[in-house]
């Protein structure tokens, strides 16, 4: 991993990135450090390696967003895309459409109940939290369910109606696009939408949890001055 934009960051450069981020100049500068120090010390980079970076290690979800979520071969500019919905002013809406994304194979902007249920299951809250989220969750896809038996149903009923009907031309088995009408009608019971993740992280205090945690600007590294050769 590592591009010449790695290798070295320009004035312009950390302006137009901290302008893309909302990140600090002085977070851009520590994020770079501790970035260009483990390339230098692991030769290339992989998403394990930045595990090692206190505001990473730090994050409880750190593992995910780095494995699902860089590309290996847009170096630091692409990194800091990543991590930027988890700064600690990002609202907490913003957080979890991110982690949505992150667990959504299919890149439809929607969850099946595993892999939501998959995301719930990383979430940093107490057990009886979790299974307050898994309730609603399993309410959530009930109730799905129920909405798309009724609408076969009505669909039906429909078509029962059209075949009783002796304006209608006689019964024809069902089209290819009748058949994936259906299916696709069927699939919906099993998708949870962004609102709904909403709907079952309410009352979660989930803000500051899925924030990254840098260092006070004290405890930030510095660079040492070369050691005289007298």
């Amino acid at each position: 991993m590592g591009s010449a934009l790695s290798r070295r960051l320009s004035s312009a450069d950390k302006a137009e990135i901290q302008a893309e981020s909302g990140f600090s100049m002085r977070r851009l500068d520590y994020l770079f450090d501790m970035y260009e120090s483990l390339r230098k010390t692991n030769g290339v980079l992989h998403s394990k390696d930045l595990l090692h970076c206190p505001t990473l290690a730090g994050h409880p979800l750190s593992d995910v967003i780095l494995e699902r979520g860089l590309n290996h071969s847009k170096g630091f500019r692409q990194l800091i895309h990543i991590l930027e919905p988890f700064q600690r002013q990002s609202p907490v809406e913003r957080k979890l459409l991110a982690l949505l994304r992150l667990y959504d194979n299919n890149a439809d902007d929607k969850l099946t109940s595993d892999e939501c249920f998959e995301l719930l299951l990383r979430l940093p809250c107490t057990r009886q939290q979790f299974h307050a989220m898994r309730r609603k969750l399993n309410q959530l896809l009930l109730e799905k369910a129920k909405e798309c038996a009724r609408q076969l149903l009505r669909q039906q009923e429909a078509q029962k109606r059209e075949q009783k009907s002796p304006k209608k031309s006689p019964k024809k088995s069902p089209s290819k696009f009748d058949v994936e009408e259906n299916e696709d009608l069927i699939s919906t019971w099993d998708q949870i939408h962004f609102e709904d993740l909403l709907h079952i992280t309410a009352g979660m205090d989930l803000q500051d949890s899925l924030s990254l945690r840098f260092p006070k600007a004290s405890d930030y590294p510095t660079l040492s001055p070369p050691h005289s050769t007298h």
